[in-house]
């Protein structure tokens, strides 16, 4: 019998802001892009937060919520940085390349455990195990 596995990994770049951080799980923690909610994490979804509330909304249901601001590239860099201040989008660029390269290495453990592999997006993928 065949078997197709789909994997989605839920408050993906959380999770990988968590990793680099080392932030631990149950601390509310959001990942922004601008004003607006990309990712929550399931601690602030137990405070009310949810995905595309703005930081204001969020910061109102939850006064300690960890923010992290997608990386971006201010003008004139040529590497992304994660800024902590002064980030607007006429000044900086989104750079969503820390999450495509955790993506990359999450996606080729996953390929080892399937005789097909099928990368849906950042964070989903089938696999066929049959």
């Amino acid at each position: 019998m065949r078997t197709i596995i789909h994997v989605d990994l839920d408050a993906f770049y959380c999770q990988v802001e968590h990793v680099r951080l080392n932030i631990p799980l149950d601390i509310p923690l959001c990942v922004q892009q601008w004003q607006g909610l990309i990712a929550v994490n399931y601690a602030a979804r137990d405070k009310g937060i949810k995905r595309h509330s703005t930081v204001q909304e969020a910061l109102e249901k939850c006064p300690e919520l960890k923010l992290v601001h997608v990386a971006t590239y201010a003008h004139g860099e040529s590497m992304p940085k994660y800024h902590t201040q002064g980030i607007t989008y006429q000044t900086h660029k989104v750079s969503l390349d820390f999450y495509r390269k955790a993506s990359a290495r999450i996606m080729t453990i996953l390929s080892k455990y399937a005789n097909i592999f099928q990368k849906a997006s950042v964070d989903e993928a089938y696999l066929d195990v049959y």
